[in-house]
């Protein structure tokens, strides 16, 4: 990533803890398909 070179990003998906936290912003909405709906209260990118 430009922006970003020494970041790492890794999906929330990845994850097995049931209890892990709900993710609350979008920061790939950008690149998503336009059928792509994300639910209520998610920050994302116009």
């Amino acid at each position: 990533m430009e922006a970003g070179p020494d970041a790492v990003a890794i999906p929330a998906g990845a994850f097995a803890d049931p209890h892990f936290p709900v993710p609350t912003v979008s920061v790939y909405g950008v690149r998503r398909d336009a059928w792509v709906r994300l639910p209520d209260g998610i920050q994302a990118p116009d």
